[in-house]
């Protein structure tokens, strides 16, 4: 379960300190789809930049599987991420010299050994409609492509919890449904705890749950 306590965060400005999160909390059940809404500026990056533990929360509790990441220490926060969260982006941060194949096993280069892995990868691509496209280059992909890829890298590592921040801002329409199907049928199959930050109230939608957050608050 993901579980979220009166999160805070607060960011130094030239004009003085900015709240951006204001004593958020939020739960989802091991296995839930939560879509979070709202408007830019909201806050819906930085609760996920907060939750994945690419930034500190000034006050609040985070706990993922009843662990507090944040209870760790450096390389413990490090591994947590690799092991523990998937991430995808907005953009699909793929390595142009590398095959769509290759780039879905990067994370399995850090961390211990996942003999697993590389047949995952494969599932994981033929799921996401890539299976005639093992040994592309990024270069010869769609955008709708390129972004299936990331989620299918995203979870290669079998994640606990699969964070996405806008994974379809950058589609057109029928990509962008077909990424969210996929994160949706994946979340089904694997038993992931999905979270989706969008202001595409379509895509949200096709989550079992929506919130919205705005000022900093749920």
């Amino acid at each position: 379960m993901l579980e979220v306590r009166e999160l805070v965060k607060t960011f130094d400005s030239p004009g003085g300190a900015v709240q951006v999160l204001r004593g958020l909390s939020l739960e989802v059940e091991d296995g839930g789809g939560v879509a979070v809404v709202g408007p830019g500026g909201s806050g819906k990056s930085t609760l996920l930049q907060v939750v994945g533990t690419l930034d500190r929360p000034t006050s609040g509790t985070v706990k993922v599987g009843g662990v507090d990441p944040f209870g760790l220490d450096e390389a413990g926060q490090a591994k947590f991420r690799n092991e523990q969260v998937g991430f995808v982006f907005q953009d699909h941060c793929l390595l142009p010299q590398l095959t769509v194949l290759e780039n879905v096993m990067v994370p399995l280069m850090i961390g211990p050994e996942d003999t697993m892995g590389p047949q995952r990868a494969r599932k994981l691509l033929e799921e996401a409609g890539l299976a005639e496209r093992l040994n592309d280059r990024p270069a010869a992909l769609s955008a709708g492509e390129k972004q299936r890829a990331a989620v299918a890298r995203a979870m290669v590592r079998g994640p606990k919890i699969l964070l996405c921040d806008e994974p379809t801002g950058s589609l057109e329409s029928t990509a962008a449904n077909e990424v969210a199907e996929l994160l949706e049928k994946l979340r089904k199959e694997y038993g992931v705890t999905l979270v989706v930050a969008t202001h595409n109230q379509v895509i949200a939608s096709k989550l079992p749950r929506r919130v919205l957050l705005t000022d900093g608050r749920l």
